[in-house]
C-alpha cells in the first residue's frame, strides 16, 4: 500500500479522534473521546503542535499520525521539534 502523509487539517479532527484514542489505549489511559478532541483541538488552533497525518493513497484511509511540539535547543541555537506521538 503506497501511503501519503500530508499536515491534518480541521476536517480531519474526526479520525485524528479516533486514531488517539487507540493510541492512548495501547498506554492503557483511558479518556474519553471529548477529552481528545477538546485537546487535539486546542493544539490545532493554538498551534502549538504539529501534527501530521498518514493515508492511503487508493483508498483514502486514514492509517496513522503523528504529533510534534515545537521547542529550542540552546546549544544548536535553533528551533527544534520533539516527536511524541506517534
Amino acid at each position: 500500500m503506497n501511503i501519503d502523509v500530508r499536515l491534518a487539517e480541521d476536517q480531519d479532527l474526526g479520525d485524528l479522534v479516533r486514531m488517539f484514542e487507540a493510541y492512548l489505549n495501547f498506554y492503557s489511559v483511558i479518556r474519553s473521546a471529548s477529552e481528545i478532541q477538546n485537546f487535539i483541538r486546542e493544539r490545532m488552533h493554538y498551534q502549538d503542535s504539529v501534527i501530521f497525518i498518514a493515508y492511503g493513497c487508493a483508498t483514502d484511509a486514514k492509517v496513522g499520525f503523528a504529533q510534534l511540539y515545537p521547542t529550542f535547543s540552546s546549544l544548536s541555537l535553533k528551533r527544534q521539534f520533539i516527536l511524541n506521538d506517534l
